[in-house]
């Protein structure tokens, strides 16, 4: 970090695993013996969705951070990487959920360290992150109901039709 001249960093990390496995005591000191300023954004649910990303983005955006530091499993590690994305100036004006719809396609991010602490997940082998836009499937559900209500009013009317066509 300090050959790209990188003095501030966004933590992207779970509420206590970080610590709890030790990560912490090694990264922390390490970042003051640099003088790195830095913020720690641990405010996601498992399995991260897209306003915890948006929430991530706007903590590291208080100290103008120039990286991301990912420590910990599957959604700490998907989370720093669609944050790593959109704290690029050249997405400023993005949000998680058009990252995660496709509404732009990336090609940059601010450099990301993805230290894992758990195995099985893969997502430290990986460019791709699993964030959920639950408003979407909110939406969706929602378009669902409406369509097996009408489906139903209409099939129970073709049903009284074609019982009263029977007499």
């Amino acid at each position: 970090m300090k050959a790209k001249e990188i003095t501030k960093v966004l933590i992207v990390c779970t509420k206590s695993a970080y610590i709890r496995c030790g990560a912490w005591a090694v990264i922390e000191p390490a970042l003051k013996k640099h003088n790195m300023e830095y913020v720690i954004f641990n405010e996601f649910k498992p399995n991260p969705q897209s306003d915890d990303v948006d929430a991530g983005v706007a903590k590291g955006k208080t100290i103008g951070a120039q990286a991301v530091i990912a420590i910990g499993g599957g959604s700490a590690i998907d989370g720093g990487k669609a944050i790593s994305i959109l704290l690029h100036p050249t997405y400023a004006d993005k949000n998680a959920e058009e990252l995660m719809l496709w509404k732009f396609s990336p090609n940059v991010a601010v450099p990301i360290v993805t230290i894992n602490t758990t195995h099985g997940t893969g997502t430290e082998a990986d460019r791709f992150s699993v964030v959920s836009v639950l408003t979407k499937y909110v939406q969706l559900f929602h378009f669902i109901l409406h369509l097996w209500f009408y489906l139903s009013l209409f099939l129970s009317k073709f049903k009284i039709v074609a019982r009263n066509s029977s007499l």
